[in-house]
């Protein structure tokens, strides 16, 4: 979501404009929703689980898409959103004032509240979606 501060700066809006007007920022990406007829239980390997944050000694049990009557055979039915929300407080409106570099403000943001990549692992290990939806949606490996 902070590529939205950047993205605002390359297009010519000064930086202390942006500080003094902006109140937040929502990212939001659509992932498939597993078909709850016919998604399979598995457990993760080592490269889901680093993806997932989670002790590969200890995997959580998370679901891959079957095919179904139900889905067309696609395992998934409809989608829903992930997201990322971010208010802007007196922190963030410095460095955005003081044109900090997007890591820094990225690191600024995750101080404050979960990722967009973050919202997707929790709608992976609730069984809503799968690490390829999330992976494909998100860019991040």
């Amino acid at each position: 979501a902070t590529g939205a501060i950047t993205r605002l700066i390359d297009m010519g809006v000064e930086p202390f404009l942006i500080s003094s007007s902006l109140i937040g920022i929502a990212a939001q990406r659509l992932v498939r929703v597993l078909c709850q007829d016919c998604c399979e239980p598995y457990t993760p390997d080592a490269t889901e689980c680093r993806f997932l944050g989670a002790d590969p000694d200890n995997p959580p049990t998370i679901y891959r898409h079957g095919g179904c009557d139900a889905c067309n055979q696609l395992g998934y039915r409809g989608r829903m959103g992930i997201y990322e929300i971010i208010g802007i407080d007196e922190g963030l409106r410095t460095l955005i004032h003081d044109q900090a570099a997007e890591q820094a403000l990225e690191q600024a943001a995750r101080e404050r509240g979960p990722s967009i990549h973050a919202d997707g692992v929790a709608k992976i290990l609730d069984g809503t979606t799968t690490v390829e939806e999330v992976l494909r949606v998100t860019h991040r490996g």
